[in-house]
């Protein structure tokens, strides 16, 4: 069982269309459920023991930290992805390395990625891997485009 003080996760993705960049990209956080607050872009690890929520059981917080994997494009045709991948150890006490990737390129090879990155941060560290989770997200440009994929930290309890 986790601490109350050890933030719970969830993952998220979205995509968005506009005639201009930013306008795409807030269009991608409204699809990611993310648009309705403060997005606190956050880099590194999960702590150690952090629950997995579901978005169905997710708690809702006007500031939401997130690590996120985010890319943009205005060249119609153009497929764009973004991933994100956990490498959760086999030990519960270490904390999980958050990798986010996005690029031009299929959500497959992107993901695979992203993956391949978290798999090697604990393998380099000589950390026995339980599981890695990802995510991942394309979007074809039709006018300006953004994809998004990220982690959302949030509270284990409501106090």
């Amino acid at each position: 069982m986790s601490s109350p003080t050890v933030p719970a996760h969830r993952f998220l993705c979205g995509c968005g269309h506009s005639d201009h960049p930013l306008a795409a990209e807030h269009h991608a956080l409204h699809d990611a459920g993310l648009a309705d607050g403060i997005v606190l872009p956050i880099e590194g690890s999960l702590p150690a023991s952090s629950p997995l929520r579901t978005k169905d059981s997710a708690a809702q917080d006007y500031e939401q930290r997130v690590f996120m994997a985010r890319v943009s494009s205005a060249t119609p045709g153009e497929i764009i992805s973004a991933a994100i991948a956990v490498a959760y150890p086999h030990d519960p006490t270490l904390a999980a390395p958050v990798i986010p990737y996005a690029a031009t390129g299929h959500k497959e090879d992107i993901e695979a990625i992203a993956r391949t990155l978290a798999q090697q941060v604990l393998d380099e560290r000589k950390i026995e891997i339980r599981s890695i989770h990802s995510l991942a997200v394309q979007i074809k440009v039709e006018r300006a485009a953004c994809a998004l994929a990220g982690v959302v930290l949030e509270p284990t309890n409501t106090l």
